[in-house]
């Protein structure tokens, strides 16, 4: 590694007798990086080793006077582990693919036996502590830290310094005149000292400098309640229903929640369907598991009515977390883990029973200063509580964060992580310089062990709807937490395995920064805050890191449900562990899981007042990092390259048949995922006639895709059917699983035809002209319309009802959609008919009018004939006469009531023409010189009405021929 882990000791002697002083030589230089994002090249830096604030040793804190010989004050004292090149080799092998020990955490009692400071060493502390007169407040199973408490006076002689009180800047402070010594004895075991000033203290991401308390009594660790309140799945599904995919919020704009959830921020949506947050098997506990627990590590007092206002105002969140005190007990506000609590709630959560949801584990100490939050990470490690551990404080390396205290605390994070830890740090809001004077980043971002989380805006529109995305910066204001996203090359710690592929920005030599960034625009795009009983917009990388945390909660809750198939097979999926090498392995290889899990961010600047910034490009950047995730795909990615199998699940589909047509069915279908050992099915979607897609890839904000939505099924869901529908149409099935492959399977074209035919227009009846009228009979034809959108009609059943009487079958089954039929006059008469499809489906009867069929005879009272007409017998007439008439213009009036009329005579070539007009309409020629015979239809006419109608038929006299024969008229009525 590219640190130097202990100081480089001097042996001074004072008057109290051998000691060593805990300071050092000049460190290691770091080379500059090349800069493909922009920014500002980083200078060769010293490391600097001493224990003493360089703010005091250069006098620009001004001495005020001795600090109180009375004043207690909390003091830490990091101990050197036995084998620390093996604890550091260990962590970095645990998540090394290519290692024989990825995956194989230890447990705590196992790091300690392999790499703890001895017993005797930590005893050798604690006696020569004792015996200076001070209090040990608090000692460690893993012997990596040991809490003292003492007055200023018993400390000045202990640690042979002298303690003042100074004024920098306008603050009061106070702090050691030079550096702390202790005993040759102790010379290879003490390897920090923290806790004799309070000149530099982490800051909050969120709201600068944190809490000055100097002391505070009481225990140095302290449980300081609990909270729990129930959630609610219903009301999460109205909330999302009524969000649309976009805003507005619940208060001055700021985004909700489901703002965040929607396929238009991070598509948690999709992962919570998946993740089971965070209990998956409901183990009979009032709190999640540790390794779905999350810890957050913070400054000040967390109000547990913020949270539940917080909570009041998003009824579907669960509450369960429980908060402890370290340094004694804290009495300023916690702003900063107050936002933290609420934002990792709200990203991992059950939305139900609080003993589902990921317990929020809220550790708060009573100030900002390094040696309370030692205490802190140490104290997170020793309860082993939370796997997922969250902190948005820090402070810049070497101008900040002194050397020692980044030493032993590398220790406690590197046992973290070989007991299978996440460790999440929000990256800084002050650009590329942590302090707002030298090109740095913040502590303990930078440190190989955690994940450094930025930040984006979540531009939007004028309508408030999200538009785009872009780096955080270009707003100024860097002491104020409003620098934009930090981002850079580590001065102190080399780049771990899993950068390797992004070592053109910082050289093999240094960790980049940031790895990944979430939305943190407190400027435009702000979430909502509930703080002191009312809401705010806040944001920042500080907001970024406890929704990471949330998401890491829920990867390790997938984890949980998958069991023991990670690794080689046989170990452990969750807790997933330090993550980076997923993170990086999806971010830079997603074409061998075939996928990308990050909306990359390619504009967007950290530059602010304080110089140049980093630009984002294409790909990885120290502005965004690799960018924002979309958390199912992301989740399924860690998933993948935590376990051997790299197999999409085969799909088997069975159903009707797919040759001719069928009246209905089922397709039914089941899942079984492949590989050895298998990830197991995370579920389906079914769709009509178009493959739902698996897209590798997708725009941000964007919807409508499996891309965003994960699988339309249940989770696990292996097995399912659908009725088939109406139509020739083609089942696609395609399954993923829980390492986000998937395949498709198809079962088709299945032809349905489930739907009865119709008969579209009722039988009617209409005379048919040139027919012939034989007896009594008048030939009619019946004719009606129907149709099938599928298989289509085969067939007709015709039905006639004589009179009123019963209806039979008027012949055979007719393919066509009308019937010639010979009718004998005088009857009422009314049809129906139905239709049949080619699969068998009958339509209802439809139902014609009822109508009558009259015939009157040449001789028949209702026609009038002027002088000039003759009855003859004529053979084959209807009654067997006809009357005939020759001259021009002899005519015959019929007056009758119905709906059609037709007229009857005799066609021959002795027989001329004649004109028939209705009810004074015009008159249409009517021509009977022709070969036929008596009884031949030679007009229709369908009439205006029902009502009484006349009409007059007239000779025309045509030359040569101009007989003319009435044998009857026909009347539909």
């Amino acid at each position: 590694m590219a640190y130097a882990r202990k100081f480089v000791a001097v042996a001074t002697v004072i008057a109290t007798g051998a000691v060593i002083a805990l300071q050092g030589g000049t460190g290691v230089a770091v080379t500059k990086a090349a800069a493909r994002d922009g920014g500002p090249a980083r200078t060769a830096q010293t490391v600097d080793k001493s224990q003493t604030p360089l703010a005091v040793r250069d006098h620009s804190a001004k001495l005020v006077g001795r600090l109180s010989r009375a004043q207690r004050l909390r003091v830490t004292l990091g101990i050197e582990p036995s084998d620390e090149a093996g604890a550091e080799q260990y962590a970095r092998a645990v998540q090394d693919r290519s290692s024989a020990l990825y995956r194989h955490f230890l447990t705590a009692t196992e790091w300690n036996s392999r790499f703890s400071p001895t017993k005797a060493s930590e005893q050798k502390v604690v006696d020569w502590v004792r015996a200076r007169g001070l209090t040990v407040t608090k000692r460690y199973p893993n012997r990596l830290l040991v809490d003292i408490d003492g007055t200023a006076a018993q400390l000045e002689s202990a640690f042979g310094v002298t303690l003042n009180d100074y004024t920098l800047n306008g603050r009061s402070v106070f702090s050691n005149d030079r550096d702390p010594v202790v005993p040759s004895a102790l010379r290879s075991i003490v390897t920090s000292v923290g806790g004799l000033d309070n000149v530099a203290t982490l800051t909050s991401a969120a709201g600068g400098a944190g809490p000055s308390t100097r002391y505070s009594a009481g225990p140095q660790v302290q449980a300081a309640g609990s909270i729990q309140k129930n959630g609610s799945q219903a009301k999460l599904d109205a909330a999302m229903r009524a969000k649309k995919g976009n805003v507005p919020a619940i208060s001055n704009g700021n985004y909700d929640p489901t703002d965040i959830y929607t396929s238009q921020a991070y598509d948690e949506d999709a992962l919570h369907k998946q993740s089971n947050c965070c209990n998956p098997f409901h183990n009979p506990s009032t709190q999640s598991p540790a390794q779905t627990s999350i810890a957050i590590i913070s400054a000040g007092v967390v109000q547990s009515s913020d949270v539940l206002g917080f909570q009041a105002a998003y009824p579907y969140l669960a509450v369960s977390g429980n908060f402890i005190n370290v340094g004694g007990t804290p009495t300023s506000g916690d702003y900063e883990g107050t936002m933290d609590f609420e934002w990792a709630m709200s990203l991992a959560n059950s939305f139900g029973c609080f003993c589902d949801t990921a317990h929020i584990w809220m550790y708060d100490g009573v100030n900002a200063a390094f040696s309370t939050f030692d205490s802190m990470y140490n104290q997170v490690l020793t309860d082993n509580h939370a796997k997922v551990v969250s902190s948005s404080w820090g402070c810049a390396e070497i101008y900040c964060t002194p050397d020692a205290t980044m030493n032993t605390d590398h220790a406690i994070f590197n046992s973290m992580i070989a007991q299978g830890f996440t460790l999440l740090n929000s990256s800084g809001d002050r650009g590329a310089y942590a302090d707002c004077s030298h090109v740095s980043v913040s502590f303990p971002a930078s440190d190989t062990n955690w994940l450094a989380i930025g930040a984006t805006n979540l531009e939007l529109n004028s309508s408030s709807q999200y538009v785009s995305q872009t780096a955080w910066g270009d707003v100024g204001n860097c002491a104020g937490n409003g620098g934009g996203t930090g981002g850079g090359c580590s001065a102190k710690y080399a780049a771990p395995a899993y950068q390797s592929s992004i070592s053109s920005f910082c050289g093999s030599t240094a960790k980049a920064l940031p790895d990944v960034s979430l939305n943190g625009d407190w400027f435009n795009s702000p979430q909502n805050v509930y703080y002191g009983g009312s809401f705010s917009g806040n944001g920042g990388t500080s907001i970024s890191a406890p929704m990471f945390a949330g998401f890491m909660a829920q990867v390790n809750s997938y984890g949980l449900e998958l069991g023991n198939i990670c690794g080689g097979g046989t170990l452990p999926c969750s807790p997933i562990g330090q993550a980076g090498t997923q993170l990086y392995l999806a971010a830079n290889t997603h074409a061998a899981q075939g996928k990308n899990a990050f909306y990359d961010i390619t504009s967007g600047s950290t530059t602010n007042e304080i110089g140049a910034g980093f630009n984002a490009i294409p790909g990885y950047d120290r502005a965004s990092g690799w960018g924002t995730p979309n958390m199912l795909q992301l989740a399924w990615a860690m998933n993948y390259w935590n376990m051997p199998e790299a197999s999409a699940p085969l799909v088997t589909l069975s159903g009707p048949s797919t040759s001719g047509w069928v009246t209905g069915g089922t397709i039914s279908w089941s899942i079984v995922d492949q590989g050895s050992p298998a990830s197991g099915v995370s579920g389906y979607t079914a769709q009509w006639d178009a493959d739902p897609g698996d897209p590798s890839s997708a725009a941000t904000p964007g919807s409508g895709n499996s891309f965003y939505t994960g699988p339309a099924s249940a989770h696990g869901a292996t097995s399912g059917s659908t009725g088939v529908v109406d139509g020739c149409h083609t089942l696609y099935v395609r399954a993923w699983d829980n390492i986000g492959e998937s395949a498709v399977s198809t079962y088709g074209p299945v032809c349905v035809d489930a739907t009865k035919p119709t008969i579209d227009t009722v039988p009617k009846v209409s005379l048919i002209q040139n027919s012939t009228v034989t007896a009594n009979d008048v030939p009619v034809k019946i004719t009606w319309t129907g149709s099938d959108s599928q298989s289509g009609v085969k067939n007709y059943r015709l039905q006639e009802s004589l009179d009123g009487g019963a209806y039979s079958n008027v012949g055979a089954l007719l393919t066509t959609t009308s019937k010639v039929l010979s009718l004998p006059a005088g009857h009422a008469y009314r049809f129906r008919v139905r239709a049949t499809d080619n699969v068998g489906n009958t339509s209802t009867y439809k139902l014609g009018k009822t109508f009558h069929v009259n015939l009157y005879e040449e001789n028949n009272g209702a026609i009038a004939y002027t002088t000039g007409w003759t009855r003859i017998a004529q053979a084959g007439a209807s009654a067997g006469h006809v009357k005939e008439a020759s001259l021009a213009g002899k005519k015959a009036t019929f007056t009758f009531s119905g709906t059609q009329v037709g007229f009857v005579t005799n066609v021959a070539s002795t027989n001329g023409s004649a004109t028939i007009a209705i009810d004074g309409g015009s008159a249409a020629t009517v021509n009977t010189h022709a070969t036929g015979g008596p009884g031949i239809v030679r007009f229709v006419k369908l009439s205006g009405g029902p009502g009484s109608h006349t009409l007059v038929l007239t000779v025309s006299g045509t030359a040569g021929h101009p007989k003319i024969d009435v044998d009857a008229f026909a009347v539909i009525s």
